[in-house]
């Protein structure tokens, strides 16, 4: 299962770490969010979960808002996102396809959403970037395991792309048995 979660931005300021150097933080209110609305491939043509955050007054929604909200049988929320699911899955299902990233991923993900693949290999590259950069170690480390460290660096994109697939292959086998 893949996880995601919308916040507002609630201001900035510093804590100490352990050895008395000051880190900027930034306090995010994450929560409550809700799931309005599931999306699945039989119905919507692609795997999808909207979440709403924040309350809102009716007043402030639109007519076809406010019976999106109803027939949810969810409060208003000021903010809804939509998060779609399933693209790693296509690694997960076929390990083989971790050996060919550029020439068989890519260009799936990029088929699926319209763009191009190195512009799909530019934004995974990215997000292992702000990953390393701005992640917390100890986190990674839980997901990844010992294959994460300062030392090493960051991974490739097929590296990344792997680690990810196993650990979801990982986590399936555990809730099967």
């Amino acid at each position: 299962m893949e996880k995601c979660i919308i916040g507002k931005k609630i201001g900035m300021t510093q804590l100490f770490d352990e050895n008395g150097n000051i880190v900027p933080v930034t306090v995010v209110e994450a929560g409550p969010c809700v799931v309005v609305q599931r999306k699945t491939t039989e119905n919507d043509g692609y795997e999808a979960v909207q979440i709403g955050f924040g309350a809102v007054s009716d007043k402030r929604l639109t007519k076809a808002l406010r019976g999106h909200f109803a027939k949810a049988d969810v409060a208003a929320k000021r903010v809804l996102r939509e998060f779609r699911l399933g693209e790693i899955t296509l690694a997960v299902g076929d390990m083989e396809v971790i050996n060919a990233v550029t020439k068989v991923l890519y260009p799936a993900v990029a088929k699926k959403f319209g763009t191009t693949a190195s512009r799909v290999e530019r934004a995974i590259r990215h997000a292992i970037e702000v990953a390393w950069d701005r992640g917390d170690l100890e986190t990674l480390q839980k997901y990844f395991g010992y294959t994460v460290s300062n030392a090493k660096g960051k991974p490739t994109n097929s590296e990344f792309i792997a680690m990810i697939a196993d650990r979801i292959s990982l986590d399936d086998d555990r809730r099967i048995s």
